[in-house]
């Protein structure tokens, strides 16, 4: 009995691992349940087969339920090595002894209102995070986000125009070489904004 349920144990951890790591796992499955079927457990192919049918049904369900979202979050943070927060029990112990890293001191507010402290590395808090401590910074993040906007919208509308007006029509093809107009002129203000309070700072 022990060796039946090593073999299921060993097949279902070795079926698992595979699915996890690959989306195509229909080889390999067909390999593990052709090695269940030589050693004649009949019971272990059922046992996979209905564990790997039930979680198809559930991803795809759960696929299907999925929706993208997009959110924002204001921290505070600062500057902080990896060493330190480890110390003060911000990040997770240096187990695998990799090279101390530099890094944020990151402070997040609950719904309850109360503060949870982490860290993270440099570049990863820098890719997802922007100061905005002043109005000046809040300003350059209005004009860079208004800024990346512009050029992605750029980029589409720089292809053939009547390859545009066959992918969204007309009316919406019109409408958007309005919208990139207003959309230049409202990245303008904002830059003679930034540079206004910059000079006027210089004193």
């Amino acid at each position: 009995m022990a060796g039946i349920l090593d073999i299921y144990e060993r097949l279902e951890i070795d079926a698992r691992k595979f699915a996890q790591e690959h989306k195509d796992a229909d080889d390999r499955m067909k390999n593990i349940l052709e090695t269940a079927f030589l050693f004649g457990e009949q019971h272990v192919v059922t046992k996979i087969m209905k564990h790997f049918m039930s979680k198809e049904k559930q991803k795809t369900m759960e696929t299907k339920q999925l929706k993208q979202y997009t959110g924002t979050k204001q921290v505070m943070a600062e500057p902080m090595d990896e060493l330190a927060a480890v110390e003060k029990g911000f990040a997770r112990k240096n187990e695998d002894n990799h090279e101390w890293r530099q890094g944020y001191h990151v402070q997040y507010t609950n719904p309850d209102g109360s503060a949870y402290d982490s860290w993270a590395p440099k570049q990863v808090f820098e890719q997802t995070y922007r100061t905005s401590e002043t109005f000046l910074d809040r300003l350059k993040i209005e004009y860079d986000e208004v800024s990346d906007r512009l050029a992605g919208l750029s980029r589409f509308l720089d292809k053939n125009v009547e390859e545009v007006a066959d992918q969204i029509g007309i009316a919406q093809t019109t409408l958007l070489y309005a919208q990139r107009s207003y959309m230049k002129e409202y990245a303008d203000i904002l830059s003679e904004r930034i540079e206004i309070i910059e000079e006027k700072n210089k004193y």
